[in-house]
């Protein structure tokens, strides 16, 4: 008897323990599924849907706005510098353009050298510019010597024809040395892209297309212009027979400036010249010297005094 109500009593439990293990097993199935699918399954997801994004993406970031430089200019702005140029207002066009000099961009370079020659040839007193009052014994030789400029570029900025200058008159004169008592022009030749760019305070103020020698031969130096000559005489280098100028076999073009390099005195017969033949600008066409449109070469040689700094590169 004692055993019929013990066994009820103690079999119960046994009962409700086997309950609660069967639901915590189905609960705990219930959730490793759910983990599988909402954990493991998107991980698979979104790892298959990268592999097909994720090319798309770095496309999108190389292209995304935040990438192309804040200095590329548009056609607006060209049309806008164009304008000021076409109506002689160089001063807003230089500040207009400013931001975009570094932009390797034809146009933009083409502009700025006309906005920058027009500045310096015009009648006002922008940097590197300054009143001079003649004295006696002056002449502009003299003048052009003491500021280390050129006698065209006073007579061009005074609009003089001639040499004549009178005691107490008034010229308007081109500083070209620096606040370092330096060479306020420097000129850098690169022989890859065939380019002569002229720096003013380290600023570029020009660039122009050349010609450079075949195969290399324009030596990687410093020279200084150390002569000009105006409608050279060539010496042909066959005969050592002088040509002179107006000859058509002369091919030194209507100006001459001579080349030294003064840590490289075996480097001899090196220059800047004009050229008749267009076609070789832009190309290393020559034997060894630096070619120029001839109305470029022209204008260069109006600029630039003696001992001016010219570096050739790769």
């Amino acid at each position: 008897m004692i055993k019929q109500y013990l066994d009820p009593i103690y079999t119960k439990p046994k009962l409700r323990k086997n309950r609660w293990f069967k639901v915590f097993l189905i609960f705990g199935l219930i959730f490793g599924l759910i983990f599988y699918f909402f954990i493991f399954k998107n991980e698979e997801e979104v790892s298959k849907t990268e592999s097909l994004i994720n090319p798309v993406l770095v496309k999108q970031e190389i292209n995304k706005p935040s990438e192309i430089p804040n200095n590329t200019i548009n056609k607006e702005t060209l049309d806008k510098i164009k304008l000021l140029i076409n109506n002689k207002d160089f001063t807003t066009a230089l500040d207009l353009i400013n931001p975009f000099i570094d932009v390797n961009n034809d146009q933009v370079l083409e502009l700025l050298g006309i906005i920058n020659i027009n500045l310096l040839k015009s009648y006002n007193t922008l940097p590197n510019k300054s009143w001079y009052i003649v004295q006696s014994g002056d002449a502009l030789w003299k003048i052009a010597k003491k500021y280390n400029t050129t006698i065209a570029l006073i007579k061009t900025l005074n609009n003089r024809k001639t040499d004549t200058i009178r005691v107490g008159e008034r010229l308007l004169i081109f500083n070209g040395i620096n606040i370092n008592k330096e060479n306020s022009f420097k000129v850098i030749v690169s022989k890859e892209n065939n380019t002569l760019d002229i720096f003013l305070n380290n600023q570029l103020f020009k660039r122009y297309s050349v010609g450079t020698g075949k195969f290399g031969k324009t030596p990687e130096v410093t020279f200084i212009i150390y002569d000009k000559i105006t409608e050279p005489p060539w010496t042909r280098p066959a005969d050592n027979l002088k040509i002179e100028y107006g000859d058509p076999e002369n091919v030194l073009g209507t100006r001459w400036m001579a080349l030294k390099a003064l840590k490289h005195p075996q480097l001899k017969g090196f220059g800047i010249h004009g050229t008749w033949d267009r076609d070789s600008i832009g190309s290393q066409s020559s034997d060894g010297c630096i070619r120029m449109f001839n109305e470029e070469v022209e204008e260069l040689f109006d600029l630039l005094p003696r001992n001016t700094v010219v570096i050739v590169t790769k």
